[in-house]
């Protein structure tokens, strides 16, 4: 075992497992370098996953039932989706779907309008995207103001399902790639840019980007969605 990975409670997006973004994040921690993440199973809450890294520098994640994640370096180039003013976003942000009851998980950590302590990111449309405006508060950041890495994956997750899935449709974070471009800092107004990129079967592929209110590209993410039966 080469260490563990503890997913608090308050990152959860379904009740009972993290939010995937959140769990993406925390285990590319572990790996230099822009990361791909595969989630074989939704990621427990408060429960010790253990690391593995095998002998091809990719890492394995495990709980006692078995795998949980698959993660490793990529070096493909993340498309990067043009930016949204800030003013534009506040407006796509009245649109947002999941103001409507039963339209997204009202637990989710990201996404949901019920949790006051969650980041409220609210994404409507504007110009063939999503965006939605987004001010990290104190309680997301490091000893140095700059937003923690696991919460900018968790901020480039939610969008996307909502660019990549029809209203009233339901479906779970299967994989997620990401690369953090430039640090991120708490307190100031940034934005949030999705859009779909396609489907296959039951898979939805999106892409997404986080930028400064003054348009400056601060990390790029796709994911891939898997749909599922209400």
């Amino acid at each position: 075992m080469d260490g563990q990975v503890i997913i608090p409670a308050r990152f959860r997006g379904p009740p009972d497992s993290a939010n995937g973004g959140y769990a993406c994040g925390a285990i590319a921690g572990l790996l230099d370098g822009p990361v791909e993440v595969t989630l074989h199973r939704p990621p427990p809450l408060d429960t010790s996953l253990d690391v593995l890294r095998t002998a091809d520098g990719q890492i394995e994640v495990h709980d006692q039932h078995g795998l949980v994640a698959e993660a490793r370096t990529i070096d493909d180039e993340l498309e990067v989706l043009p930016p949204v003013g800030l003013g534009e976003s506040e407006r796509a942000a009245e649109h947002y779907r999941g103001f409507d009851p039963g339209a997204t998980f009202a637990s989710c950590f990201v996404c949901s309008p019920a949790r006051e302590d969650g980041l409220h990111i609210f994404p409507g449309p504007v110009e063939g995207s999503l965006a939605a405006p987004w001010t990290p508060d104190s309680s997301l950041t490091d000893s140095n103001g700059d937003v923690r890495p696991e919460i900018v994956w968790a901020a480039l997750d939610c969008p996307t399902f909502f660019a990549s899935t029809e209203p009233g449709q339901l479906a779970l974070l299967g994989r997620m790639a990401a690369e953090q471009r430039s640090v991120v800092r708490g307190d100031v107004p940034l934005v949030v840019v999705a859009r779909k990129m396609g489907s296959n079967g039951r898979k939805r592929f999106g892409s997404s980007a986080l930028y400064t209110g003054q348009g400056e590209l601060c990390a790029v993410a796709r994911t891939t969605w898997i749909t599922i039966e209400i």
